[in-house]
């Protein structure tokens, strides 16, 4: 990263953004030396931060012409707009992209005249999509409206206008479908967390604008607030809500855990850690950090005290996932180095391991248990789902598939929702859940592919979400924990 973005960086998490206004309001995107303004780069490292601000670009002279593309039918003449031969402002060395081609213009009145075209401006109102990362890096904008105007008249010829978008949330939705859906989230999500009851929805976002963001799960998902750490934070990892609600955990990746208010954003608490995993445990008055060294700490959230420490162990590499039995009564640990993947168990009331089983190196994407902690659900890289009952021993207590072809497809994030006894499983076409014997239970169709969907739910067994793409997709269980019978869930 050059220098000149790091700065501005730096500046942007000291400055205070005013809340953004009612109507939405249109900013320039470029600055003086054809720059990035700041309040154009701030917007598209927080696009639903800034949701209700529009950037203005013109261009003219060759660039107005080159964009342009003009046929003449007879007497009709027709034009099209190419924003992809723009070249946008840059901020860093860090360019501006803008996702559209071939924008259809509609004449502002009959009879325009090729002529008429020989010398415009294009007027362009884009609205910040965020940063995309391949093929490169690059800030990603949409056109909402472009004007080709004469010059130096500056009459409208043509005009182009994007179609009004989709409601955020829908009063119903068919089974397995999204009720919710919100484009424009930071495709640097790192986690995601509901709150227990189904209010809110906290995401960890790393990359060039550390924070979190908590929506409010209502009618129009809005966000609710945001809470900003320093680009030296090393960006936020990990969220997890405290079982009664009440507080957020957020840890960055320096390790420090911060205890937020989940209503309001307020910090209460900040706790130094060298963690690079977190997992609240119920009932959500402690939480468990991994650290790089393989040590996990228990901290009790009241008043930041640890309330147990486990060392680093044989293993010298580190703790890289956790899970949480559903009643509190254990976790899970992943851990590794150059030789061996192991994943162990612990029993939190009695302070001792309970199994360790060991897997395939550098195959494990995530850990579940479920309400007591008697099994433990592994979601493997190349044999999908597996399972470990923890009370057998021997050749029992292996890993073993399970779920069979939906297990098979379980490859990345897991979570056990305790009140409807199902384990979440994140699929490339978004979330599928999966019964206690193994059957498949509802698939929750995201209606696009992603190779890592983030899921998380509820403790209600009624709201689950998945951050993917720059996408927000909630779907919300009418049924409750119940569900339907036709194994998708009702009113979903």
């Amino acid at each position: 990263m050059r220098a000149e973005l790091a700065a501005a960086l730096a500046a942007l998490a000291l400055a205070a953004r005013v809340a953004p206004a009612a109507e939405v309001d249109r900013l320039p995107l470029a600055d003086d030396r054809g720059a990035l303004t700041d309040a154009a780069l701030e917007a598209l490292l927080a696009p639903a931060e800034f949701a209700d601000e529009l950037f203005t670009h013109t261009s003219a002279g060759d660039e107005a012409q080159y964009s342009l593309d003009v046929a003449a039918d007879g007497a009709q003449v027709t034009a099209a707009l190419a924003p992809s031969r723009i070249r946008w402002p840059s901020k860093g060395g860090v360019p501006a992209t803008v996702r559209a081609e071939g924008l259809v213009l509609e004449a502002a009145r009959p009879g325009i005249k090729l002529e008429e075209l020989e010398s415009v401006t294009v007027l362009w109102v884009l609205r910040p999509l965020g940063q995309v990362f391949s093929p490169r890096a690059a800030f990603e904008l949409a056109v909402v409206e472009a004007q080709v105007r004469s010059a130096p008249g500056g009459e409208t010829l043509f005009a182009y206008e994007e179609e009004q978008a989709p409601p955020r949330c829908r009063a119903a939705a068919a089974p397995g479908a999204p009720r919710c859906a919100l484009t424009g989230v930071g495709k640097e999500a790192r986690a995601l967390a509901v709150d227990p009851e189904g209010r809110l929805l906290a995401l960890a976002i790393g990359g060039l604008k550390p924070r979190v963001e908590m929506y409010a799960l209502s009618s129009d998902l809005k966000l609710a607030w945001t809470a900003l750490f320093p680009p030296s934070a090393g960006g936020v990892v990990e969220v997890a809500f405290s079982t009664d609600g009440r507080w957020v955990v957020a840890l960055t990746g320096d390790g420090r855990i911060h205890r937020l208010d989940a209503a309001t954003g307020g910090l209460h608490l900040a706790i130094p850690s060298r963690g690079r995993a977190a997992r609240s445990i119920p009932p959500g008055r402690a939480v468990a950090v991994a650290g790089e060294a393989g040590e996990v700490t228990v901290w009790n959230l009241a008043d930041g005290t640890i309330g147990w420490r486990l060392p680093p162990r044989d293993l010298r590499g580190p703790v890289d996932r956790l899970a949480a039995s559903g009643n509190g009564a254990r976790f899970a640990t992943l851990e590794y180095d150059a030789a061996r993947t192991v994943v162990r168990v612990w029993e939190i009331a009695r302070r001792r391991m309970v199994a360790q089983i060991e897997v395939d190196p550098y195959a494990v994407a995530d850990l579940a248990l479920d309400e007591t902690g008697g099994r433990l659900f592994v979601s493997h890289e190349r044999d999908g789902l597996l399972a470990v009952d923890l009370a057998a021993s021997g050749d029992r207590a292996v890993p073993r598939r399970f779920g069979g072809d939906a297990g098979a497809r379980c490859r990345s994030r897991l979570q056990w929702l305790a009140s409807a006894s199902v384990l979440s499983c994140a699929v490339k076409e978004g979330v599928i859940e999966l019964s206690a014997d193994g059957r498949l239970r509802a698939e929750l169709a995201a209606g696009g592919e992603e190779s890592d969907w983030i899921v998380g739910a509820a403790l209600d067994g009624a709201h689950t979400a998945a951050v993917g793409g720059g996408r927000l997709l909630i779907w919300i269980d009418a049924a409750g924990p119940a569900g339907g019978a036709d194994g998708k869930r009702a009113g979903r």
